[in-house]
């Protein structure tokens, strides 16, 4: 974990705290039928394949005492080749409250069937307001 908070004679800027998974990947805490959910200390990711598309939900809360904002770099895979690879900002999540993000993934072009999805949280980074 990286944390950097603002010098006294610095200009104020938000403190930042950016937490990255070891080597492996994040591990699934969930299956519910076709949906696989990961997490990463406050976030989640589930994702739930439904052809031709990828249902993606990615999930933050604020357990501090602070408005909090994310960026949480998210990686799907078919298990040979990445399908979707992008950093989802969730912002101004006020203390003790959730807020979530969904995209869908279009996977009709990749020509092995897609059964379980491979979800991968590669970074969190968190700024305070």
């Amino acid at each position: 974990m990286i944390t950097s908070e603002a010098s006294p004679d610095a200009t104020a800027t938000p403190s930042m705290r950016t937490v990255t998974p070891d080597v492996e990947p994040t591990p699934v805490i969930d299956y519910d039928g076709k949906t696989k959910t990961v997490a990463l200390g406050d976030v989640k990711v589930a994702a739930t394949v439904e052809a031709p598309v990828i249902h993606l939900v990615v999930t933050a809360s604020n357990t501090t005492e602070r408005k909090l904002s994310y960026s949480i770099d998210v990686a799907v895979s078919n298990g040979e080749t990445p399908v979707y690879t992008k950093t989802l900002d969730i912002r101004d999540i006020e203390p003790g409250l959730t807020k979530e993000k969904s995209r869908e993934i279009d996977i009709s072009g990749y020509t092995r069937t897609f059964g379980e999805p491979k979800v991968f949280i590669n970074d969190v980074a968190t700024s305070a307001e």
